[in-house]
């Protein structure tokens, strides 16, 4: 999976939200943006009424003479800048604040709003990502109250794992499914297709299902007593993983310390990627967590 490629390292959410992912949808007259159409209602899926929020198949009645599509929209803001709120929608956005989806686009009399999650970590906050989809819902409800071609909405979480439980979406697409998309609107050597695929392997590679990858990046799981228990045993030999490293490891609260679980992988027999500011070797990890944290515990 060790690619020397700048673009194949590129961990930037954007860089799949804003640009691989719109240019598989605008290709070959937004064939791919018909062919994502088709992934949506392959899954059951169906868009709400802009009106009362109820749902209506008719919705997927669609006029592609002259589709949308805007990746990374400041929403209130480029609207204010295009005038397109009167007085009273003004005042309203300010109360709101602005939020930006990664993806809307607008195939009348549908909009679609896309909010992705990669690398940003191996698990999407569900409680984060929830509270930006429904904010960003609330501003796109907003402005699209002057479009009276658009009367149907859906709000899709694009993640790396299928998770429908407990996201506040209207469904779940995975980017295992918009790389194979683009496989099939652009081709399996394109450029697109293969940063996709290698991306996804990537994730896989670092975050995946064990039984699903055996070459995943760490060997076990256990709580906080267990773990010091590893690194007074192993030392240097064996790493924590702990997102954004012994800054945050330092900074979090004793309470979420206590409960959490952390993995553990031993460095010199696990073959899988660590990205090293994920990981904490044992022996600092055992006198940060004996200082800082559970002094009684050295």
């Amino acid at each position: 999976m060790i690619s020397r490629r700048l673009d194949d390292i590129n961990r930037t959410e954007l860089f799949f939200t804003a640009t691989l992912l719109p240019y598989a949808l605008i290709d070959s007259d937004f064939g791919g943006l018909r062919k994502l159409v088709g992934l949506l209602k392959s899954k059951g899926l169906i868009p709400r009424r802009h009106a009362d929020g109820v749902r209506s198949s008719e919705l997927w009645n669609l006029d592609w003479s002259h589709p949308e599509i805007a990746p990374e929209l400041y929403v209130i803001r480029d609207s204010k800048e295009a005038q397109l709120l009167n007085a009273d929608q003004f005042a309203r956005s300010k109360s709101l604040g602005e939020s930006v989806p990664d993806l809307v686009v607008v195939i009348p009399p549908l909009r679609i709003a896309v909010e992705g999650k990669f690398f940003d970590q191996s698990r999407p906050n569900l409680g984060e990502l929830n509270k930006q989809i429904q904010k960003q819902s609330k501003v796109l409800r907003l402005v699209f109250e002057n479009r009276c071609d658009v009367t149907g909405i859906m709000h899709i979480a694009l993640l790396p794992e299928d998770q429908e439980r407990g996201v506040c979406a209207d469904g779940v697409l995975t980017w295992t499914e918009v790389a194979n998309l683009s496989e099939s609107q652009l081709g399996h050597q394109h450029y697109v297709t293969e940063r996709l695929q290698h991306a996804v392997k990537r994730w896989d590679h670092e975050f995946g299902d064990p039984d699903v990858n055996p070459l995943h990046n760490f060997d076990g799981t256990d709580k906080i007593d267990g773990i010091l228990d590893r690194c007074r045993i192993h030392g240097a030999a064996i790493q924590i993983g702990f997102e954004k490293g012994r800054p945050k490891f330092e900074r979090d609260s004793l309470e979420y310390l206590q409960k959490r679980t952390y993995k553990f992988r031993i460095t010199g027999s696990n073959l899988g990627h660590a990205t090293g500011r994920n990981w904490i070797d044992g022996d600092i990890f055992l006198e940060v967590a004996t200082t800082v944290h559970w002094p009684w515990k050295k």
